[in-house]
This record gives C-alpha cells, sequence and structure tokens, in this order.
C-alpha cells in the first residue's frame, strides 16, 4: 500500500476494522477529507480518534463528555447558590410565599367582616352623615391599625423562626 494514494472507504474500512459505512459518515462529517491519501486518512482518523478518548469530541452516542462535565458541575454550583440565597434569606420559596399572602388575606378578610357588629349598634341611634362618617373612619383606621399588628407579629414570628 501506497501511503501517499488515495484510498476507497472500502479499504480504508477494511484497514482500520470499521465498516465502510462508518468511514462514510466520517466523511460526511468533515473528519476524513474526499479523496485524501491514505496517509492523511491516517493521521485524521488517528488524530480524530486520539481526541474523542480524551474526551474532546463527541463519541457515537452523542455525548461530549468535557461538555456534559461541565454542564453538569454548572448546574450544581446554580443549585448550591440557590440553597445559599434561600440560607441567606435572599430567596424564598414560592409556595411559602403564597402561604404566607393567603393567611395575611384571610386575616385582613376576617378583620373586614367584623367592621358591622363592631359599629352597628353604635350608628343606630346617629342622624348625622357627618358623625356616622367620622365613626366609620374612626373604626376602619383601628381595624386596619389591627392588620398591621398581625402583619407586625407576622414578620416577629419569621425572624424568630429564621434565628433559630
Amino acid at each position: 500500500m501506497d501511503l501517499n494514494k488515495p484510498i476507497t472507504q472500502e479499504q480504508f474500512g477494511e484497514l482500520v476494522g470499521v465498516s465502510g459505512p462508518a468511514i462514510s459518515k466520517q466523511v460526511s462529517a468533515g473528519i476524513l477529507e474526499r479523496g485524501a491519501t491514505l496517509k492523511v486518512w491516517l493521521i485524521a482518523y488517528c488524530d480524530n480518534l486520539r481526541r474523542r478518548a480524551a474526551g474532546h469530541i463527541a463519541a457515537g452516542n452523542g455525548l461530549d463528555l468535557v461538555q456534559e462535565r461541565a454542564a453538569l458541575a454548572n448546574v450544581q454550583r446554580q443549585q448550591t447558590e440557590l440553597k445559599n440565597a434561600e440560607i441567606r434569606g435572599e430567596l424564598v420559596r414560592a409556595r411559602d410565599v403564597r402561604r404566607e399572602i393567603y393567611t395575611a388575606s384571610r386575616q385582613i378578610r376576617n378583620t373586614m367582616l367584623t367592621l358591622p357588629d363592631r359599629i352597628a349598634s353604635k350608628l343606630v341611634t346617629v342622624d348625622d352623615g357627618l358623625v356616622i362618617h367620622e365613626m366609620l373612619e374612626a373604626e376602619v383606621t383601628v381595624m386596619l391599625e389591627d392588620v398591621a399588628a398581625l402583619g407586625d407579629q407576622m414578620q416577629e414570628n419569621q425572624q424568630e423562626e429564621e434565628s433559630v
């Protein structure tokens, strides 16, 4: 065999121990240059095998080990960053936020629903619209202050939980 002469795909496949279609795939992929000499193909073929063995290029299954390891390391780094942010209190879980919003909104709703019971008996005897307005305003202010106090209490409870 003359190293400086072109070789067919079938002959080269037989020489290196693979099928003709496997060599054809390498030609199509640009690994082996169509019509090149045996020497050029041997060098390119061996170089491809070395690079694949070192994990620098994908094997036949499409996995590039270097890239896969880098991607895995990146995902693990992101997970660690998220956990650390949560530990530092910079990040909270969405379900926890939803639960707190639900709890707060129920407390506000329940407080507001008590308004008629809290003021009805006082309003029965009042004929003056301005006085009724002032009484309602005062009662709503008290209720909103109660809601704010509930919020402060929830905040204190959260801080106690975090310090434990």
